[in-house]
């Protein structure tokens, strides 16, 4: 009988010899395919975080064009003097420090408001702020009261 085990524990050792290789290999090529999977989610959200930085610093160019032209207005200077046109006025393209740039545009003009009764005019002010090949805009309604004369 003990012959017969050794036969059969052969046989059983001789179709087992590659079982070791097999799952080496399935675990690698699990390995590789979840690292695969963690490598381009992490490259999508890098995409998306450098986006978000220039999306970020376009709107703040923007804002910061919308602040200039407020100040201008408030100063009671106009926006700058050489700039109006019979379409409108507007400040010429910025570039500010960190690299964004912004213009701004008064469709009718701050010479040329819209009135809204005796006391009130209404001035748009269109402000567009680049960084790198991101553009974001913001308007402002704004509502002056005129200085009794």
């Amino acid at each position: 009988m003990s012959s017969q085990l050794k036969k059969e524990s052969k046989y059983f050792h001789k179709n087992q010899e590659g079982a070791a290789l097999f799952l080496a290999v399935m675990l690698l090529g699990l390995v590789f395919v979840i690292g695969t999977t963690i490598t381009k989610i992490q490259l999508r959200e890098l995409r998306f975080g450098i986006k978000e930085d220039a999306s970020t610093k376009a709107l703040f160019a923007a804002d910061a064009g919308i602040e200039r032209s407020l100040y201008y207005i408030y100063q009671e200077t106009g926006l700058l003097p050489d700039t109006c046109t019979s379409t409108g006025c507007y400040i010429p393209l910025t570039t500010l420090e960190n690299g964004a740039d912004y213009h701004v545009i008064v469709p009718r003009g701050n010479d040329d408001p819209v009135l809204i009764g005796s006391d009130t005019e209404y001035i748009i002010l269109r402000a567009i702020g680049s960084f790198q090949q991101t553009e974001r805009s913001l308007e402002v309604n704004l509502y002056k009261k005129i200085p009794p004369s």
